[in-house]
């Protein structure tokens, strides 16, 4: 949500006893004085994939991480880098259970139009160059906030109809042997609520 001065910051809440928490922002430096929107966590919960447009990025909304200490402290947010990043925006983060495969979108060159989905696995230290989920995923349109519900086999994404002229809640089958992703027992995590655009 926009924090006093209209720029994004990141919140979160917790469900006790059958009741969601009052949100709290999260504390520097994840949240800044500059946009900072959509996120995913670690299955552990030690690490954060955030996009931001604050200095020292590659253009647009990036993507940046941070990692939590044994103190519960947050690092240093450091930048996915130039192999990840583009001068465009990069959006709607969802990090695989396996902790190894990121999903964004982003407005780069060589894609179908508007946000594509794409992938990244981290590998011997570093991530993989993005691949583009293809058109059979990927239209003409926007498509972001993938999302996989893995213990049913579920995706889901959000795509501009033109039809219609809004954008879509979608789901297809998922099977993790199409992108010979590293399988994880671990269920998805489902985040649930409403999605301001």
């Amino acid at each position: 949500r926009d924090d006093f001065n209209g720029n994004g910051d990141i919140y979160a809440s917790s469900l006790k006893n059958g009741t969601w928490s009052i949100p709290e922002a999260f504390p520097e430096p994840i949240n800044s004085e500059y946009h900072e929107s959509t996120v995913s966590m670690s299955s552990d919960g030690n690490k954060l994939f955030f996009t931001s447009n604050r200095p020292g990025g590659h253009g647009g909304l990036d993507i940046w991480y941070t990692e939590k200490n044994k103190s519960g402290i947050w690092g240093e947010a450091k930048n996915l880098g130039a192999n990840i990043n583009s001068d465009q925006h990069e959006e709607g983060l969802f990090l695989h259970p396996n902790d190894k495969t990121l999903f964004f979108s982003s407005r780069r060159p060589g894609g179908f139009g508007g946000y594509d989905i794409y992938y990244t696995n981290y590998e011997n230290g570093k991530w993989s160059t993005p691949e583009n989920l293809g058109e059979q995923i990927n239209t003409n349109n926007d498509d972001v906030y993938f999302m996989l519900d893995i213990a049913n086999g579920q995706a889901f994404l959000s795509s501009l109809n033109q039809t219609i002229g809004n954008k879509e809640l979608l789901s297809f089958g998922w099977n993790d042997a199409l992108l010979s992703i590293e399988k994880s027992p671990k269920k998805s995590p489902i985040i649930k609520g409403r999605i301001d655009h």
